[in-house]
């Protein structure tokens, strides 16, 4: 709901609307569960945006992204990416793969492995451009600190399990209320 809020959408109508349609339910445990035909539905609609992965506005299938992340074709249209670093091997980045995405505010880089394994190696990653994520996971994420124009203001969901970071931010202004930090060794 935060995020849906901080990123200029009324949640809390939309949510109503679409349990009453049955679009969508909320199960016992507050998340939502939607028919896997209708997620494949929203997918074919972002699909039909661009023939383009780097045109879409969501990135959700591990080759689209492996190709967009790895030959640097992102543009100003990505907002998120949503990345199953299991089924990858390698990527390599280009130092200023993510400053062509300014308007991404969704990034999600996980393992879909029982164990939670990143098996995944990222190299050439370089202080990347979020100045506009508002939800950060990354499974294993590769840096000592964190990229220097993440802006924690802006910043609503932290999460980077077992990762290497040693130093969040040089000085760190976080409105409390809205920032959840889970970051575990």
């Amino acid at each position: 709901m935060k995020f849906h809020n901080a990123s200029g959408f009324y949640p809390e109508i939309g949510i109503s609307v679409l349990v009453d349609k049955s679009l969508i339910a909320i199960d016992s445990y507050n998340k939502i569960r939607m028919h896997d035909l209708l997620q494949e539905l929203g997918r074919e609609i972002v699909r039909q945006e661009s023939i383009n992965p780097g045109n879409r506005s969501r990135l959700w299938h591990h080759e689209d992204i492996y190709e967009v992340l790895t030959y640097n074709t992102g543009t100003e249209k990505i907002e998120g990416i949503c990345l199953d670093m299991s089924k990858v091997k390698e990527l390599r980045l280009n130092p200023n793969t993510f400053t062509k995405m300014p308007k991404l505010r969704f990034l999600k880089f996980y393992s879909s492995l029982f164990n939670g394994e990143n098996k995944c190696k990222m190299s050439y990653l370089q202080d990347p451009g979020f100045a506009e994520v508002k939800y950060l996971h990354w499974h294993g994420y590769p840096l000592k600190s964190f990229p220097s124009n993440l802006s924690a203001e802006k910043l609503m969901l932290l999460e980077v399990p077992d990762n290497d970071i040693e130093q969040l931010w040089d000085c760190v202004k976080v409105c409390i209320s809205y920032y959840i930090c889970a970051i575990s060794q």
